[in-house]
């Protein structure tokens, strides 16, 4: 059964780069114009697939990169990276609800690496221990693990000195902005990425004292954490 998993993956990867290649790669002739990000929701809305692969152009290098930090997998990047825009296309009729393009396309990058490489440690916790993939029942939870790694981050930035401590906190757990954090704690914003460089790299050091096996989970965890 488990062949014929790895059989059906690799059979929907075909699949997924042919209709990507279909939309995405094969050349157009006409218009050629260059569109602004409101424009090109509007376009794509509409079922236009020039426009579509201006969003293509724009956005896929910025987003492989970001995924294949987090996967460090060459194949499943690109196969994550083609169903991103598969999806994109399959909902065109509602993009033109999107406010923040830039962070919602990182945001379904993120959840789909999150999900695929769960899925992934699952399936090979399961066939170690003889456990069926087909029934889902028998899936083991990995929320513990997350908990785990949650309240050792927590502990973690409380051991930051204040001042870093602050940045830290108002950066990865509100999304402020290096220049807003620069004028609420009157600093250079210079200042402020030194002391949250320093602090990041802290608190990823204390984690992975703790769970030195578990460093894909950590930068998973982190990641989730990302402003692009």
């Amino acid at each position: 059964m488990v062949g014929y998993n790895i059989l059906i993956r690799k059979f929907t990867r075909i699949l997924v780069i042919f209709t990507a290649y279909q939309i995405l790669i094969q050349p157009k002739l006409s218009d050629n114009r260059s569109y602004t990000e409101e424009e090109l929701l509007l376009q794509i809305s509409r079922g236009e697939e020039t426009a579509f692969r201006q969003l293509y152009e724009r956005y896929s290098h910025r987003l492989y990169l970001y995924i294949s930090s987090l996967t460090r997998r060459k194949d499943l990047s690109e196969d994550l990276l083609q169903n991103i825009f598969l999806k994109l296309w399959h909902r065109r009729a509602t993009l033109t609800a999107i406010n923040d393009l830039p962070s919602y396309l990182f945001r379904m990058a993120k959840n789909d690496v999150i999900t695929a490489i769960r899925q992934a440690a699952l399936e090979s916790a399961m066939i170690q221990q003889g456990l069926s993939i087909e029934d889902p029942g028998q899936l083991p939870d990995d929320q513990l693990q997350e908990n785990q790694i949650r309240e050792a981050w927590q502990k973690a930035i409380q051991h930051l000195p204040p001042q870093q401590q602050k940045i830290y906190i108002l950066q990865k757990q509100y999304g402020w902005k290096i220049n807003d954090i620069a004028q609420q704690l009157n600093l250079s914003p210079l200042t402020v990425k030194r002391h949250l460089a320093i602090g990041k790299l802290a608190v990823q050091q204390h984690l992975k004292q703790i769970f030195p096996h578990k460093e894909l989970m950590i930068i998973l965890f982190l990641g989730s954490f990302h402003t692009p």
